[in-house]
C-alpha cells in the first residue's frame, strides 16, 4: 500500500539509510489553515497550553506528517529529519509549553482538532515517540479516517510494566535543587544518554557527546533540560499522559477490532528501558 511505502520510507531516513522519497498527488487543499496567535508565555500559560508549530516548508499538494514527542513535550526530536523530508511530507510537530495540564483526552482532541483544519484531503502519518506513540495510537482509534499511516518509535505502552514506571515518579519529588542537577544524570533511563541534545539545542549532528563531560557542561544540561521539564510538568506528565494513556490504548489494543490505522511501521531499540 502506498502508506506503507510512505512509512518504510521514513523509517529508511530514521535508521540513516538511503533516502528514495515516495511519489504521491493527494487532493489540493481547498481551505487555508487559520492563523494561530504566540503560544502564551509561562506566566500567562493556560492548564491547556500546547501548540502545533509547522517545521518544513508549507506544501498543500503533500501528506501531512504530525510528529507527536516524547515525555520532553518539546517537539524537537527529530529536527535532524525533517529537512530530509520535506519532499515528501509537510511536517508539523506537538509541543507542550513547561505550564501545560492537559489530560490525555485533551490532547487527542487537539490533535483530532488539527489534523480536521490542517490535513483535511491531504492523508496524514503520525509518527509518535515514547508518550508520543502512545498519544498516536489514541488518535487513531479516535479519529480512524483522520490517520492514514503509524510510525511508532519506542511506544511507551508497557510503561505500567517497567522498572521505570516505579522509578521516574520519584524524580520530580527531589529537593528543587537536586532536580535540577539531576536530568543529565538519569538520561540513560530514557534509553540513551545524548536524548536530551535537540532538547536543550545542541547540534547533535557534530558526533557523540565526550564520555566523561564537564562538570560545567553538566550543570548547564541539567538546567536547560529542567527548565524544558519542570519538576511539576514531568509529574503531571508521567500520570496524565503516560499512565493512564498508556493504560487507555492498552485497553482499546486488547479489545481488539479494526486496526487503528492502515500501515503501521513499529520501530523498536534495545536500550529503551520502558520497552
Amino acid at each position: 500500500p502506498q502508506w506503507a511505502c510512505f512509512a518504510c520510507g521514513f523509517a529508511s531516513r530514521m535508521l540513516c539509510l538511503v533516502p528514495q522519497p515516495t511519489a504521491w498527488s493527494p487532493p489540493h487543499r481547498t481551505h487555508e489553515r487559520p492563523r494561530r496567535s504566540p503560544r502564551c508565555s509561562l506566566a500567562a500559560a493556560s492548564p491547556r497550553d500546547f501548540a502545533f508549530r509547522r517545521l518544513t516548508p508549507e506544501r498543500p499538494e503533500l501528506p501531512v506528517l504530525l510528529f507527536l514527542p516524547g515525555i520532553d513535550g518539546t517537539g524537537s526530536a527529530g529536527a535532524t529529519q525533517w529537512p530530509r523530508l520535506a519532499s515528501s511530507f509537510e511536517v508539523h510537530a506537538l509541543s507542550f509549553a513547561p505550564a501545560d495540564r492537559s489530560s490525555f483526552g485533551d490532547v487527542l482532541s487537539g490533535c483530532e482538532a488539527f489534523l480536521g483544519d490542517t490535513a483535511a484531503g491531504r492523508g496524514t502519518l503520525l509518527v509518535g515517540e515514547s508518550t508520543g506513540a502512545v498519544a498516536a495510537l489514541g488518535l487513531a482509534y479516535r479519529a480512524p479516517d483522520a490517520v492514514d499511516g503509524l510510525c511508532l518509535v519506542n511506544p511507551a505502552t508497557g510503561y505500567a510494566g517497567s522498572a521505570l514506571s516505579t522509578l521516574a515518579p520519584l524524580l520530580p519529588r527531589l529537593p528543587r535543587g537536586v532536580y535540577r542537577a539531576a536530568p543529565y544524570a538519569v538520561t540513560p533511563l530514557f534509553g540513551k544518554r545524548d536524548w536530551f541534545r535537540s532538547i536543550v539545542g545542541e547540534d547533535a549532528t557534530t558526533g557523540p557527546p565526550p564520555l566523561l563531560p564537564s562538570p560545567a557542561a553538566v550543570l548547564s544540561a541539567s538546567g536547560a533540560l529542567a527548565d524544558a521539564l519542570p519538576a511539576e510538568a514531568l509529574a503531571w506528565r508521567l500520570e496524565e499522559h503516560l499512565r493512564k494513556g498508556s493504560a487507555a490504548v492498552n485497553g482499546l489494543l486488547a479489545a481488539g477490532g479494526r486496526a487503528p490505522a492502515s500501515s503501521t511501521l513499529l520501530l523498536a531499540g534495545g536500550r529503551d528501558l520502558v520497552l
